[in-house]
């Protein structure tokens, strides 16, 4: 959706110029223990996780 927008506006004339950029920020260190789950893990580290973030 962001990048349908940003090509709409940059076919307007009169619209401003944006900067648009496309993926992420390289990772700058490993991820913490259980926050990525295994590909064959169960959902309860994850669920966990998701419960302590409030």
């Amino acid at each position: 959706v962001q990048l349908a927008v940003a090509i709409g506006l940059a076919q307007c004339p009169i619209a401003p110029q944006l900067e648009f950029l496309l993926g992420r920020e390289a990772a700058t260190q490993p991820a913490k223990d259980s926050l990525v789950p295994e590909p064959f893990g169960t959902c309860s580290p994850l669920q966990i996780h998701v419960l302590s973030c409030d």
